[in-house]
């Protein structure tokens, strides 16, 4: 059921994408694939919901799951649950959206999970204005 995303997927995972509206470039099928050395993205589909799984050994995680519904499949989060407990690691979620919580929290509560949320910066989409850009400013643009 969890399968190593390859370039067969691209209809499919494009297609996905498309119909959720995903503004955010992270989850496009060439971004995936472009960081694929370093992701090594495994996915699966429950229901109309697909997640994705990055990395290996104690550095895997899992991006926010994309329904196309207003609520995550749970027969997929326990898929994913029962993944990383295979593999010996806590669920991390990353590339979360603070849209996304609300419908993260309440699969995560009707599972009777926790969770801590932290702000990764570092990881954080950041837009600039136009005017910024053109007369680029220098150092405080960042």
């Amino acid at each position: 059921m969890i399968k190593k995303m390859t370039l067969d997927d691209k209809n499919f995972i494009t297609d996905f994408f498309n119909a959720l509206q995903v503004s955010n470039g992270e989850l496009s099928f060439t971004n995936l694939m472009m960081w694929d050395n370093s992701y090594k993205t495994k996915y699966f589909v429950s229901g109309d919901t697909i997640f994705l799984i990055c990395g290996e050994g104690d550095g895997t995680w899992a991006f926010c799951p994309q329904s196309l519904s207003d609520k995550i499949d749970l027969d997929g989060f326990e898929i994913l649950i029962s993944y990383f407990n295979g593999i010996g690691q806590p669920i991390v979620f990353k590339r979360v959206w603070e849209e996304q919580l609300p419908m993260l929290k309440s699969a995560a509560n009707a599972l009777g999970l926790e969770f801590e949320e932290v702000y990764d910066r570092d990881n954080s989409d950041y837009v600039y204005l136009k005017d910024k850009l053109l007369n680029l400013s220098g150092k405080k643009l960042h």
